[in-house]
């Protein structure tokens, strides 16, 4: 609720005491990694989400957070893992898909970013932005044909 009300540093304080008195509370953790990171201190948002997956491995907003936040300090490699976890968890989900092609074509991992494009087009077949960064993968790697019947099926 302070979050909402843009009432960031309550919010802070408020999680920092519940963490002094249980150092241990996963859901604290989340909640002050998501302040934090609302807050611009994704170092120290990185690390509470950290944190929170100790006790909540297999939490999909706690894993999808952290990937947010790693990616916007440029730990791709990081991201990856975090992407990967996400697709184990949910492959049903064709926006975690997305997120690993891109973190995988950043890498420049680029039948690995087709491979993650593709299952999110299999889960989402008119997903016109998978369809778009399968195209941009394609012409990463010269393969301007397919490069351009991918970036027709984003416009259908």
């Amino acid at each position: 609720m302070l979050v909402e009300r843009g009432k960031l540093a309550e919010a802070r304080a408020m999680l920092e005491s519940t963490i002094v008195a249980a150092p241990e509370n996963g859901i604290a953790h989340q909640g002050l990694g998501f302040v934090l990171a609302k807050m611009g201190d994704l170092a120290s948002a990185e690390q509470h989400f950290r944190h929170a997956l100790l006790s909540m491995p297999q939490n999909i907003d706690v894993l999808r957070n952290l990937a947010l936040c790693l990616s916007q300090q440029g730990k791709h490699r990081d991201v990856e893992e975090f992407s990967h976890r996400l697709v184990t968890l949910q492959p049903e989900v064709p926006a975690h898909w997305l997120e690993l092609g891109r973190v995988r074509r950043r890498l420049k991992k680029y039948e690995a970013a087709e491979r993650a494009f593709g299952k999110a087009i299999e889960t989402q077949p008119d997903l016109a932005e998978a369809h778009h960064d399968l195209g941009l993968t394609f012409s990463d790697q010269g393969k301007q044909d397919q490069a351009e019947a991918a970036y027709r099926k984003s416009l259908e």
